[in-house]
């Protein structure tokens, strides 16, 4: 909420004559960007009428503005203060492009040698150098995966202390409540007040938090998702046993809230723990994936056959194992559409960063069933058993669609240049949890191939490498073959980490901004309208860095 929005919305629900208590009237709306020049409009629209809003209403009015708006700023900068050091290390474990020892400089690598060796297949140094990529490639995947890990507990365990921080300050709040709401004025509670603000200050840094406060100085608090802080006593926040951030409630109400804090050190950390590290470790174990299924599919073309005015193609099915996939195109309405039939019992069912829909169903079912099963999802083809225990796809004179193209994807029976610890990657969804899930930690090459280099199919590997599509969409949409998924997440996480970090030297500025105003040096309306100021810089800035990552995003 812009310090804008927070005037707006004290000044909307104020009597106009507060001396009177009378709400006869209401304050108007403070709009556009200054401040200085607003407010005295304020009052000169309302001084027509018997009732008028006092100056020193206004300040005050102003002033509780300020520490409502000074308060977000603690929290949202706390959080990126927290995430920082984190950043700074993810950035500089991925790297610029290019980097010796980077991901796409060992993938470049191995790339080279394999085309040697496509070219001359009897070339034993362009073999060693292929061996010596592969290993260099996974093991790379191992270590910054591995380091991702690390820096998940790491942060964990700074969320654990955060909390442990927290309970007692709100703790302490809710007794200062109660010794406010039975204090009679005076140098007492002065000091009670400013104890208070100094403890609100404390928890912001922690979690992000609103308040409200009432006549006799007593405080109400509660998140920007509206999850009840402090009232009529506080919270209890707990670590569960999952890594979930568990929150009792003052009416005794326990609930997981791990997605609803975003802001101060505990929100900073739990976004970037759940979000940005477990996004970067699920595009690591994407490119493990896009080089396993690589190394070790081959494409079974379908056959084409022409019947009753339409064309299609019968797809080979036998032998398929759990992940691996049919892939057609066909055409509808002068629309080319993509669709995976991955071979799996999960229902899956979206479209993914290449823009295929991705289908998951049991494709070695009886064939009847299959047919029923896609029929249902693909109504305007037509799909059937075809010969030789094949998958028929075809399309329909009645919706005028066609299939123009159709192959099956099925690991090969060659030795595979690398393995999921000692057994084979097939991108099982069916096993718990998906097994692509953390399979960056666990890749390695092969034993066998390390032993024998010979075992390597070279030309194979190199032709699904440069032909194979594979997607990524954790964190950003990728979609490509395994180099440019390898570069598209550099790029990604070396522009969207550079932002964070950015933003969060803007949030700092901007808290320290609103700190100045809120211990009252200078005239009030002159500090608002300061305020205000910095927050359109700041709002001009991001414009600027959305843009440039959306010009990232699309190269």
């Amino acid at each position: 909420m812009s310090i804008l929005s927070s005037i707006n919305t004290a000044l909307s629900g104020a009597p106009v004559n507060p001396r009177s208590g009378e709400g006869a009237g209401r304050a108007g709306r403070i709009e556009g960007s200054g401040i200085v020049r607003q407010v005295p409009r304020v009052a000169d629209a309302v001084a027509k009428t018997p009732q008028a809003i006092e100056g020193r209403w206004v300040d005050q009015v102003l002033n509780a503005s300020a520490g409502a708006y000074h308060a977000r700023q603690i929290s949202a900068a706390a959080g990126a203060a927290a995430q920082a050091p984190y950043l700074e290390k993810l950035r500089n474990l991925l790297g610029m492009p290019d980097e010796p020892n980077g991901l796409d400089r060992h993938y470049a690598a191995l790339k080279s040698a394999l085309d040697a060796l496509v070219a001359r297949p009897g070339d034993g140094p362009a073999r060693d150098r292929a061996m010596i990529a592969a290993q260099g490639l996974s093991q790379g995947l191992n270590q910054v995966s591995s380091e991702l890990g690390r820096m998940q507990h790491a942060a964990t365990g700074d969320i654990a202390n955060g909390i442990e921080g927290l309970n007692p300050l709100l703790a302490e709040l809710a007794g200062i409540n109660g010794r406010l709401e039975n204090s009679a004025g005076g140098t007492r509670h002065a000091q009670l007040v400013a104890e208070r603000d100094r403890l609100l200050a404390l928890a912001a840094e922690a979690i992000d938090l609103t308040t409200s406060y009432r006549a006799d100085g007593s405080v109400s608090a509660m998140t920007q998702s509206r999850l009840t802080l402090l009232r009529d006593g506080a919270s209890l926040f707990a670590m569960g046993e999952g890594g979930e951030l568990l929150m009792t409630n003052p009416a005794g109400r326990t609930m997981d809230i791990s997605g609803a804090v975003r802001g101060g050190t505990i929100g900073g950390l739990m976004t970037l723990r759940d979000g940005v590290l477990a996004d970067a470790r699920a595009q690591l174990d994407d490119i493990a994936a896009g080089l396993a299924l690589g190394f070790t599919l081959e494409t079974r073309p379908g056959r084409g056959f022409e019947q009753g005015g339409t064309s299609g193609f019968d797809v080979d099915i036998r032998g398929l194992r759990r992940g691996n996939d049919v892939a057609f195109t066909y055409e509808e309405s002068d629309a080319l559409r993509s669709v995976r039939l991955v071979h799996t019992s999960q229902p899956l069912d979206h479209v993914d960063a290449a823009g295929r829909r991705v289908i998951g169903l049991d494709l070695l079912a009886p064939a009847e069933a299959v047919a029923v099963a896609l029929t249902e999802l693909l109504p305007t083809l037509t799909i059937g058993e075809g010969r030789g225990g094949t998958l028929r796809l075809s399309g329909t004179v009645r919706f005028g669609t066609f299939v123009r193209a159709a192959e099956t994807h099925v690991t090969g029976g060659h030795e595979p240049l690398v393995l999921d610890g000692a057994g084979l990657f097939t991108d099982n969804h069916d096993s718990d949890p998906h097994q692509k899930v953390g399979f960056a930690e666990r890749i390695g090459v092969n034993p066998a191939l390390l032993r024998d280099p010979g075992l390597l199919h070279a030309d194979a590997v190199a032709r699904q490498l440069d032909r194979l599509a594979f997607a990524s969409e954790a964190g950003a949409r990728l979609s490509g073959t395994v180099g440019e998924i390898i570069e598209g997440v550099i790029d990604f996480q070396r522009v969207s980490t550079t932002t964070a970090l950015m933003q969060g030297e803007d949030r700092a500025m901007m808290r320290d901004a609103a700190a100045q105003q809120a211990a009252g040096d200078g005239n009030i309306h002159v500090e608002m309208a300061r305020l205000s100021n910095i927050e359109h810089i700041y709002a001009a800035n991001m414009r600027v860095v959305v843009a440039y990552q959306e010009m990232m995003r699309v190269l």
